[in-house]
């Protein structure tokens, strides 16, 4: 469910910065920044990066589902979905001379993510899997966090934005255990003192 969520972004923000600037191939690409040997990305190379750089579970209050069934005499206990909050980093790796279109890609993000930062059924039926809603918001990261984030990513700053990406239905829709409901009162059972 999250690699669609993120595809999903990524296809969207590939959709307009194409229309944007008559592009013809596509200028955002879902990646890490650098491989497992410390090397860049090759693919990576005059693109606008969308990495994952942390999840977190929303806090939501904890609650079973419960649903009894007077057929069977059974209650089926289930656990609630599962919201999570996914900090997507997005970073504009233009080397060399070319800064300044770093800079410009990503400030037409930025626009693209103020402008739509809903994404629903209605506004992207293209929208995979379980998903019902993402809602973008840039994540302020302070100088200290900053540093700290890119020193664990690559070591090496680019002109890069924070954004959460929330929330993402996740819900297994499984059923935990099947219990018999208890009924009426046995004598033989003493509460403890």
């Amino acid at each position: 469910m999250l690699h669609h969520a993120m595809q999903h972004i990524t296809a969207s923000l590939n959709r307009y910065l194409r229309g944007r600037f008559d592009l013809p191939q596509d200028v955002a690409v879902m990646s890490g920044i650098l491989d497992q040997d410390g090397a860049v990305e090759t693919q990576i190379h005059n693109k606008l990066v969308v990495s994952l750089v942390n999840l977190e579970k929303e806090q939501v209050p904890a609650a079973f589902i419960r649903e009894s069934s007077r057929e069977t005499g059974l209650t089926s206990i289930g656990f609630p979905p599962i919201h999570l909050n996914a900090y997507l980093l997005v970073s504009a790796y233009f080397p060399g001379s070319n800064y300044a279109e770093a800079l410009k890609f990503i400030s037409y993000a930025a626009l693209f993510f103020q402008g739509n930062p809903v994404f629903t059924r209605e506004n992207s039926p293209d929208l995979e899997g379980d998903i019902e809603k993402i809602v973008m918001d840039i994540e302020n990261l302070n100088l200290r966090d900053l540093s700290s984030l890119w020193s664990v990513v690559s070591g090496r700053y680019l002109p890069s934005i924070v954004y959460k990406m929330r929330i993402i239905t996740l819900d297994s829709r499984g059923i935990g255990k099947q219990v018999t409901e208890l009924s009426g009162t046995d004598p033989s059972v003493r509460r403890s003192p």
